[in-house]
């Protein structure tokens, strides 16, 4: 569906901060810092699953998204991912409110 691309959306290739939710192995986030060397990936999961050989410029951390208080100011992340979510988020409302915010 997405033709090997990491992402649909147009970014710009200066964009500085990602968030990768549910992040899983931490793949996805791996990956799109390697194509960002100069953008800040980090990924949030509630296991902590993800190896620990990754680009500088990719970081992990233990982070329920629904019940965990975001430590992030408005407009911190340039882009955020969530992928394959599906049965995992009870308010998809307020997910998208704190994303959006």
């Amino acid at each position: 569906m997405q033709q090997g691309r990491l992402h649909l959306a147009p970014l710009e290739k200066d964009i500085k901060q990602v968030l990768d939710i549910g992040t899983g192995t931490g793949i996805w986030a791996i990956d799109f810092a390697d194509e960002y060397p100069d953008t800040a990936v980090l990924g949030t999961d509630l296991s902590p699953i993800q190896p620990a050989m990754v680009p500088p410029n990719c970081g992990f951390i233990i982070e329920d998204c629904e019940m965990d208080e975001w430590e992030y100011g408005p407009d911190f992340f340039d882009y955020i991912h969530i992928r394959t979510m599906f049965g995992c988020i009870k308010d998809w409302d307020a997910l998208y409110a704190k994303a959006y915010k």
